[in-house]
């Protein structure tokens, strides 16, 4: 073990005040079965889905045309079907693995493992019920995920600074190994996007340019169709259509009235079509079930869809129909009908499921439950905003919170906040168990939803990127003061907990307010963009343009420097707040000789600063195995922000 290593832990280790609550509520969750949901002719439930410790796939056959989920196996017809299709405790793995992930076949009759090792990132193929292996294969690349298909299995390696870039295919019938493609434009990815059974897309792409390819398989092997050929700007999103005569790839993009369009073009022949939609807001998502288009227009503040489908079996002319619903809402992962739509509402604390009836344009809320099994009642959320400032920007907050007596938004509670900011990513704001953690043990949990992040849409997170950045780093301090100035908050017991690209803006308030926090936590911070965007050997340097700027341009070089933690790091001499580092060494996206260099030297100043580098974790530093450590880590941490008052 090395030295800092063995420090963290013996430091860590020696606090235990949060320690029962914040296992409480890691088992709290344990106990949430997922639904029992519909996939072709089987009922599916994972129960007690715990990986890689606890984990039951059941299974039940289906002789109807119900495709609600069920909360229950009791409501199923034929309960007494019940097969068991994989335990996770009566498998095997082989020495030092670590189960990660799980998945069925499209034609249900194969399980695939993910299976992570010190060296590689394997998948391991079983039979379905016996659990008798038919194939490993090693080394692949997590980041792009895998296609199970009806046919094979298709995935990637890396080949370069943990790039993707290099696609594979691998038969059922023969489980020979080939290779499809090879990216060797540095700055692309490759990324597998699941469709059906028999088709996926493969994108290679960087923030904003690439390639698409559609690959459709059947038992002879496989046909590769272009979206694009050559690098151009890629479509928002895309889907694909099919008629009974041909397949479409279907675009998502926009006009230059800035009004959406879609993009209609033959797969063989590569034949167009545009339509524009006749609606007044932005959608983000498109998705195809059977002859039916839904676009998925939701923000913020509203959940929105918009049900389309052609006139005439015309590819010339749209009907709309709108869905809204009152929470936020999204097209629930299960829904294999093609008769009905599935959606999921969630509020944090409790979820719905409601159903649209493709024939009779109805909509029917179906079942709601409490993710919390135990007080679900004493849980809370509201988002509020900031007061507009001289550029007329408020900065909306989510807030969590448990209380035993009233639902009123709470007074001088301690705090712990969240912020990212980056790459138009929406904040999560979705149950884990390092958010009930929080909550459980007392803080009220804060989401800082700054500029740069998507929670307002694209003028949002143009407004944090690149030469904007520093709005993201004071919408952060602002929406902080604005908590502390109307009592919300204690203002001498504050956390922050991020990790990634949400480091950059953590360092810089570590840098600007060197005592406003009393801990921070993060998990694999992007801490150095100055000398990462200007190192040629690191793949930042070249994939990062698009988010950050060109920093061989002079203007952008001095503004990435004006803010970038490391190069600031004086500003932060001396400060009280404690800085927890978590790293995974197979960490294929950040520079973990940064982090360390930067914690050393704020040990150097005054600040202390711990740092785990977890051997067998890549980004975010830690496996799902790691919850022992995972404990022990937020105990400190909770500790650390909550001292003045211990």
């Amino acid at each position: 073990m090395n030295q800092s290593n063995e420090i963290f832990l013996n430091t860590i280790q020696e606090k235990t005040h949060y320690k029962r609550s914040i296992s409480s509520s890691f088992q709290e969750l344990k106990k949430w079965n997922s639904l029992i949901f519909r996939r072709g002719r089987y009922w599916y439930q994972f129960d007690n889905w715990s990986i890689p410790n606890t984990g039951v796939i059941k299974e039940w056959y289906v002789e109807d045309n119900d495709w609600i989920p069920k909360v229950s196996s009791s409501s199923l017809d034929n309960s007494n079907s019940l097969k068991i299709v994989f335990d996770v405790e009566k498998y095997t793995l082989p020495d030092d693995s670590i189960l990660q992930d799980v998945r069925i076949s499209s034609d249900e009759s194969y399980i695939v493992l993910v299976v992570s090792s010190l060296r590689s990132t394997n998948l391991i193929g079983i039979k379905k019920y016996t659990m008798e292996e038919l194939f490993i294969i090693e080394d692949i690349s997590v980041e792009s995920s895998f296609y199970l298909g009806k046919f094979g299995v298709m995935y990637t390696r890396s080949k370069e600074y943990g790039r993707p870039s290099k696609l594979f295919y691998k038969s059922f019938d023969s489980f020979t190994e080939e290779e499809l493609f090879e990216e060797n434009e540095c700055s692309f990815r490759l990324k597998i996007v699941h469709i059906d059974s028999n088709n996926c897309f493969v994108k290679s792409v960087d923030f904003q340019k690439g390639r698409i390819f559609l690959y459709s398989f059947d038992r002879t092997g496989f046909v590769r169709h272009s979206y694009t050929e050559t690098v151009a700007p890629t479509p928002r999103d895309i889907a694909l259509f099919s008629t009974e005569k041909a397949q479409y790839f279907l675009g998502l993009s926009s006009t230059e009235e800035k009004k959406d369009q879609l993009i209609l073009r033959e797969t063989s022949s590569g034949d167009r079509v545009s339509i524009t939609i006749p609606y007044q807001d932005r959608a983000r998502r498109v998705h195809c079930i059977g002859r039916y288009i839904l676009l998925d227009c939701s923000n913020a503040a509203n959940s929105v869809f918009y049900l389309a489908t052609f006139k005439n079996n015309s590819l010339r002319e749209l009907s709309v129909n709108k869905i809204t619903f009152d929470e936020k809402t999204t097209l629930y992962e299960n829904s294999f009908s093609d008769r009905v739509l599935l959606f999921l509402e969630r509020r944090t604390f409790y979820e719905k499921i409601l159903s649209f009836d493709l024939i009779e344009n109805t909509l029917k809320t179906e079942f709601e439950r409490p993710i919390i099994k135990s007080n679900n009642t004493k849980y809370f959320s509201k988002v509020i905003w900031t007061k507009k400032d001289s550029y007329d920007v408020s900065i909306p907050i989510s807030l969590f919170w448990k209380s035993e007596d009233t639902d009123e938004l709470p007074r001088r509670k301690k705090c712990i906040l969240s912020v990212y900011g980056a790459y138009g990513k929406n904040d999560n704001s979705d149950l884990d168990e390092i958010m009930l953690s929080i909550i459980d043990a007392g803080f009220i949990y804060a989401i800082v939803h700054v500029r740069g992040g998507g929670y307002l849409g694209g003028e949002w997170y143009r407004s944090g990127k690149a030469l904007n950045k520093w709005n993201s780093i004071r919408d952060f301090i602002e929406g902080v003061n604005y908590l502390r100035e109307n009592d919300v908050i204690d203002s001498k017991r504050l956390g922050l907990i991020t990790s990634s690209a949400g480091g950059i803006i953590a360092g810089a308030v570590l840098n600007e307010e060197k005592n406003l926090l009393q801990s921070i936590l993060l998990f694999s911070p992007f801490i150095n963009p100055y000398d990462t965007l200007q190192n040629p050997n690191d793949p930042l340097s070249k994939t990062e343009i698009a988010e950050w700027g060109d920093i061989r341009d002079p203007e952008v070089k001095a503004y990435i420097k004006s803010y970038s933690p490391m190069q600031n790091i004086e500003k932060a001499r001396d400060s009280n707040t404690v800085i927890v580092n978590i790293l995974g060494e197979k960490d294929p996206y950040i520079n973990n000789n940064e982090v360390i260099e930067w914690s050393k030297k704020l040990n150097s100043i005054g600040v202390k600063s711990l740092l785990y580098l977890n051997k067998a974790a890549g980004h975010g530093g830690f496996t799902p195995s790691d919850v022992l450590l995972m404990i022990d880590t937020l105990n400190y941490f909770f500790e650390e922000v909550g001292r003045n008052n211990l």
